[in-house]
């Protein structure tokens, strides 16, 4: 029975998303619900759509303290289609629930889809070592290593960061974009020797 209402909830729940604006009340409902896979399905529709994430952003950044998981994550996955409206929300969710293993990964996916890396660079330079972790990470990510060029400086100074897993992150970081470094050789070293 649970198996048939949760295929109906999806169902309703993508259809509201289709129809977009006159949806969001009724997504915004569902995001409040009891059922956590209500809520998390909610939040991944509201996400489909950059003017719904945006109209719901405050309503997102509730959701990223959720009690369950999976919603933080859907919730961080759909402020991503909200753009740099929502970089200021994921920064709060970093800090406020630093201990969240699954949490700074999807803050960091959605920074890396929001992607500027301006913003991911001055976030490296963060009071914050949580959000700087995230920000090396963001970075670092599959599929951003062209673009994330324009970082190597920021990144090899965060090699010197406090944090050891600032350090290590950005170490990382550098590895995965490596290929960019003919103008500064000894970056790449530098960042090998970081993760020894």
């Amino acid at each position: 029975m649970r198996n048939v209402v949760s295929k109906l909830v999806r169902k309703a729940v993508n259809a509201l998303a289709q129809i977009r604006k006159p949806a969001l009340a009724p997504l915004l409902k569902a995001l409040a619900d009891p059922d956590p896979h209500t809520r998390c399905l909610a939040a991944a529709a509201i996400g489909r759509y950059s003017s719904l994430a945006v109209s719901a952003a405050p309503a997102l950044e509730r959701a990223l303290r959720d009690e369950d998981t999976p919603v933080m994550i859907a919730a961080a996955e759909s402020l991503a289609a909200a753009g740099e409206v929502a970089v200021p929300i994921l920064c709060r969710a970093i800090e406020d629930a630093p201990a969240t293993d699954g949490l700074d990964y999807a803050v960091s996916s959605a920074l890396r889809r929001i992607g500027n890396v301006e913003v991911l660079r001055r976030l490296l330079a963060h009071p914050s070592l949580y959000i700087r972790r995230v920000a090396a990470k963001a970075l670092g990510g599959y599929g951003f290593e062209e673009t994330a060029k324009e970082a190597i400086t920021d990144l090899a100074a965060a090699l010197s960061d406090v944090d050891d897993k600032v350090r290590e992150t950005a170490a990382s970081a550098l590895l995965s974009i490596g290929g960019h470094f003919e103008s500064q050789p000894g970056i790449l070293d530098a960042a090998e020797s970081a993760l020894l």
